[in-house]
């Protein structure tokens, strides 16, 4: 009986010692499929969505805040846990607006980057600090020479998605 309760506690503590680093977005994430793609927190359409070019040009410069459906080119994830995604108007554009997920409720798959998405959410103006432009580059791999090359805050724009649809 000893050696079962031994056998039982070592497989419990090697277990929970696991090197975990590898998680994947989907474990963690809202995720349902359906007909008309895969959607991530909220299920949203592609109804009424515009361009991200669209976006910009519609947001004012003095414009805190509006709501907005946005279809989109997602051109890097976070590569920790899948909390982050780069988006653009398409695989040759800049300008690039991070997009991060309404309550830290759900994320995407790390391996996401290089598809079209449609995203509903809130997009504002944003300065971001050195610190967390930091942080944002070591989640997505940077070299420590690249990271320690920031040291200005950005102005930028964000995006906060309530839901994704991957098209």
């Amino acid at each position: 009986m000893k050696k079962l309760i031994f056998l039982i506690l070592s497989l419990f503590i090697l277990y929970s010692c696991a090197d975990n680093t590898q998680e994947t977005s989907t474990e963690d994430s809202v995720m349902e499929e359906t007909g008309d793609g895969m959607h991530f927190g909220e299920i949203i359409d592609e109804a009424g969505a515009i361009t991200l070019e669209e976006l910009l040009a519609a947001m004012p410069a003095d414009l805190d805040s509006m709501e907005a459906k946005v279809r989109v080119y997602v051109s890097s994830v976070c590569q920790k846990k899948g909390c982050w995604m780069d988006v653009t108007s398409g695989e040759e554009s800049e300008e690039v607006v991070k997009v991060t997920f309404k309550d830290y409720g759900f994320f995407v798959p790390l391996d996401f980057d290089g598809n079209q998405a449609i995203v509903e959410g809130k997009v504002y103006r944003q300065v971001t600090s050195v610190e967390e432009l930091r942080h944002m580059a070591e989640d997505a791999l940077a070299s420590e020479e690249e990271i320690m090359a920031i040291t200005e805050p950005k102005e930028e724009i964000r995006f906060v998605a309530s839901g994704v649809l991957k098209i």
